[in-house]
């Protein structure tokens, strides 16, 4: 930086030269005035001449008018002593550095300001050196978090990681620190793991990590990373996981006992069947029995299940149910065969119900009442999705059946259950009589759980 003109210097004493505000105080100029005496650049120059010893670096900070401004400047002063005509003289260098120490004090400026900002942050602030394997920065709530002095961290040093991490979590971590090799450089990694603090206490932290530094190879070298305290979060999810587990215990021994229940209530129902001689009222009980047999069924599915509670798979619930009624009257329909297509899904307790019930009631009543016993026939059930429905075909080659009533024309009550059960679950009943019976039922097909 040039600071003045070469005809503002020469022949003036060095303040005046340079614009010193000082040297402007006094008629007579630079080495007059009450500031003069600390001057640095007085100071080095008289030292010279009256040793005739080298200054170097000195740093002289004076306040200087340029250009009818006053602004401060860094000065670096070097001054020898020099013989001419016999009489000692000092050339004096001078090198201004002003931009580069304002270009280092607004950096310590930045530094403190981010120092201050990690030190109010709420988190834990820190930096690691994936190399040397140690915090190389941690702020005053991470010391604080741990019971730690910043000494103690600097002397654990390398073995950081197997004194305070939770062994279970060591190799967690070290994959973790593993991923900034490949990952890319604006990358932020999350990982969970146990600390244990000075006290002996183990707490979850999750830190969320980014590259902060390449070593000279281009290698990752340090992460900045920031953590926070999740103890209470996993304490919760202990509880919630603890009292869900509880749940599905109850659920599953609730679910046996109704079970259970309904084994009992069929096995006496068929008791009455076998002690009943009135065909009407054996027809009865029969239905009854077939009912209890298909919601059995299902709690029976929902015990067995260790997974989700809430719904089965549908196709293997209507699957039990046929081939259960089929054994059931398979003395009297020897020569009818059961077909199965059905498409793999899952439905919810609420709908599966229902829909047991209805296909109960429909295979039933082909069983009963489409074949005569030397009829060679088959019961063809189908399950599949169309669009955004699901479809239940239910279809024989036997006698024609109308849904609600038997061929003698009197009323069924199974039949007529079917399509109440049908609207329960918003769906609809199609019936075709062209070759044998078939029944279909369309219901929509809900968000799967």
């Amino acid at each position: 930086m040039v600071l003045r003109d070469p005809a503002d210097i020469i022949g003036k004493r060095a303040g005046g030269g340079l614009g010193c505000i000082h040297s402007m105080e006094t008629p007579d100029g630079c080495g007059f005035s009450d500031s003069c005496p600390d001057c640095v650049l007085r100071k080095s120059i008289e030292d010279v001449l009256k040793d005739g010893s080298s200054i170097n670096g000195a740093i002289v900070k004076p306040t200087l008018l340029i250009n009818g401004e006053m602004q401060e400047h860094w000065l670096i002063v070097n001054a020898e002593p020099v013989e001419l005509n016999g009489s000692r003289n000092v050339i004096v260098a001078i090198e201004d550095i002003s931009d580069q120490k304002r270009a280092e004090q607004a950096l310590e400026e930045s530094q403190h300001f981010i120092q201050r900002i990690l030190e109010a942050a709420p988190n834990l602030i820190y930096t690691y050196d994936l190399k040397e394997k140690k915090n190389t920065y941690a702020n005053r709530d991470l010391l604080e978090f741990l019971g730690y002095s910043s000494e103690k961290i600097r002397q654990v040093g390398e073995k950081i990681l197997a004194n305070v991490i939770h062994h279970d979590d060591a190799m967690k971590v070290a994959g973790h620190h593993e991923k900034f090799s490949s990952g890319k450089g604006d990358e932020v990694f999350e990982v969970e793991y146990r600390l244990k603090r000075s006290d002996g206490q183990w707490r979850w932290v999750r830190s969320r990590d980014v590259l902060f530094s390449r070593d000279e190879q281009g290698k990752p070298r340090q992460i900045l990373g920031s953590a926070e305290d999740i103890t209470e979060r996993k304490r919760m999810e202990e509880d919630l996981k603890r009292a869900l587990d509880e749940k599905v215990v109850l659920l599953q021994e609730l679910q046996h006992r109704v079970k259970n229940t309904l084994a009992i209530i069929s096995g006496l129902i068929g008791l009455e069947v076998n002690r009943t001689v009135e065909a009407p009222v054996k027809n009865v009980l029969q239905s009854m029995r077939d009912r209890i047999t298909s919601l059995s069924k299902l709690y029976d599915m929902l015990y067995r299940s260790s997974m989700d509670m809430t719904d089965i798979r549908l196709n293997e619930y209507i699957r039990e149910i046929a081939i259960s009624l089929l054994n059931s009257y398979k003395p009297d329909k020897e020569q009818v065969s059961l077909q199965l297509n059905l498409e793999e899904m899952h439905i919810d307790v609420r709908r599966a119900i229902p829909i047991g019930l209805i296909v109960n009631e429909i295979i039933t009543n082909s069983l009963k009442h489409a074949f005569n016993n030397d009829h060679q026939g088959f019961i063809r059930v189908g399950l599949n999705r169309k669009n955004e429905h699901v479809v239940i075909e239910v279809e024989d080659n036997g006698n024609r059946l109308q849904l609600a009533s038997y061929p003698d024309g009197s009323k069924s009550l199974g039949l007529v259950l079917v399509k109440i059960l049908t609207e329960q679950i918003s769906g609809q009943i199609e019936s075709n009589l062209d070759n044998g019976t078939c029944f279909k039922i369309t219901f929509p097909n809900e968000a799967e759980n």
